[in-house]
């Protein structure tokens, strides 16, 4: 337990040596400065924040980029715990890595094929709406003189004058 935790807090120093290497004996990979991951979380925060206040964004697509921003927040926090998860699960750092960019991208494109659907949905009920009540204007244009000259004169030609 001390080992895990003080590897999620990146004090691998005092846990002791085999925090820092695997059983094999060769040296982990050791993140880099904190302050990256700091920077893009608040980066990500900052842009997605800005675009919903310009209403280039809706709030609903916005929690995906600050799920994002938190995830990469925690992984500043504690900058080891991306080591502590490979060593737990037996994977090599760079795929433990590769695997997260793969799950956010799915994650991606899941959440927009839903929005996609939900809105090729919508489409298709508002054209069979414009359908019907486009039939039902054109079946009362039919019984009412004024309709065919209102359909000429949007079309451009004139009525029979």
């Amino acid at each position: 337990m001390r080992y895990m935790l003080g590897l999620l807090l990146g004090q691998a120093s005092q846990v002791g040596a085999s925090a820092t290497q695997p059983s094999g004996g060769a040296p982990t990979f050791h993140p880099g400065n904190p302050l990256v991951p700091l920077a893009l979380a608040l980066a990500v925060v900052l842009v997605t924040v800005e675009m919903i206040r310009r209403r280039k964004l809706r709030e609903e697509y916005a929690l995906l980029w600050l799920v994002t921003s938190l995830a990469l927040l925690v992984v500043a926090v504690f900058p080891n715990m991306v080591i502590w998860l490979a060593t737990t699960l037996h994977i090599n750092y760079l795929t433990i890595v590769v695997l997260g960019l793969f799950l956010f991208l799915a994650m991606i494109v899941l959440h927009l094929s839903m929005v996609v659907s939900r809105q090729s949905e919508e489409i298709r009920q508002l054209a069979q709406r414009i359908a019907l009540l486009d039939n039902k204007l054109g079946q009362a244009g039919s019984k009412s003189p004024t309709r065919e000259g209102m359909v000429s004169e949007e079309r451009g030609g004139a009525s029979d004058e």
